[in-house]
């Protein structure tokens, strides 16, 4: 009987040493020494987490931070000023008259350009005789040309049938058949070589514009500067030529095919690019100061 429980006891002692240090009964165990598993309990699918914890209370988890997103602001655009640019331009060139320039002490000029009469108001017209009109500058000789004639003629080679007096040459593009002093019936087929003084106020580069219909020439001290010859209609051309302070002679050339249309002018400016055309003023005009036939 001894010896069985002697048996008994020692069975028990090997099943005790088979079982793990801390397997013990848990009535036996002391409360300090036992050791509780916890198992991570499981969320249900698709239910969303809670995103904070109560009020009050502390939540061991950690919540990983966004990461910082750039801050994009956006920039006004810088506001360039508009380039700001001075043009300069040269003037338009004034309208010339169809009335004639009145000289300094006479009586009326010719009407107001509208019509092609000689007889205007004061009994003047574009052309006059010189002997009744001593105070006009320009002298021109007056001829017959050819009929059909295409190009300037030789003047020299020709005969005056009169010699008449101009105040300025502004004779714009008009119809002309109110013919001359003493010759009322030539308004076509006719030249005209026309002379006269320019007392230029300064050393200077001028430039000239010559407008007419039909052939044209200036000549300027012998030199021929503007070449508008042939059978047209009112055009203008325009060239520069350096002048000395004081007295040049003029010579304007121009001739007049079939009727009836008409016109000659010419002006002149400081060769600038601010400058414009003008009339040469009347203070600036003499007679030539060569007689050649005049």
């Amino acid at each position: 009987m001894m010896l069985a429980l002697g048996v008994h006891g020692l069975l028990l002692l090997a099943l005790l040493q088979l079982l793990p240090e801390r397997t013990v009964l848990a009535t036996a165990q002391p409360e300090s020494e036992k050791v509780y598993l916890t198992v991570p309990r499981q969320e249900s699918l698709g239910k969303p987490k809670r995103a904070a914890t109560q009020s009050g209370a502390k939540s061991n988890k950690v919540t990983p931070k966004p990461a910082p997103q750039p801050v994009i602001t956006e920039q006004p655009v810088p506001q360039v000023p508009a380039v700001v640019t001075m043009e300069v331009t040269e003037p338009a060139a004034p309208q010339p008259t169809d009335t004639p320039i009145q000289a300094p002490g006479t009586a009326g000029v010719a009407g107001n350009g509208s019509s092609d009469s000689n007889a205007g108001n004061g009994g003047q017209g574009l052309f006059a005789d010189c002997a009744n009109e001593p105070e006009r500058p320009l002298v021109a000789q007056l001829f017959h040309i050819p009929v059909g004639t295409r190009v300037l003629p030789d003047f020299e080679q020709l005969t005056a049938v009169k010699t008449i007096c101009m105040e300025q040459l502004n004779i714009t593009s008009r119809k002309f058949s109110g013919g001359f002093p003493g010759l009322e019936n030539l308004f076509e087929w006719f030249g005209l070589n026309i002379r006269f003084t320019v007392n230029v106020p300064e050393d200077a580069v001028w430039k000239f514009e010559l407008a007419a219909d039909d052939g044209a020439q200036l000549w300027i001290d012998g030199e021929q500067v503007i070449n508008h010859d042939g059978i047209h209609s009112a055009t203008r051309k325009s060239a520069s030529m350096y002048l000395s302070a004081g007295a040049h002679d003029f010579n304007v050339r121009y001739f007049q095919g079939p009727r009836y249309d008409m016109g000659l002018v010419l002006r002149w400016k400081k060769d600038t690019f601010l400058s414009f055309f003008s009339y040469i003023p009347r203070e600036f005009l003499t007679r030539p100061r060569k007689a050649q036939g005049f």
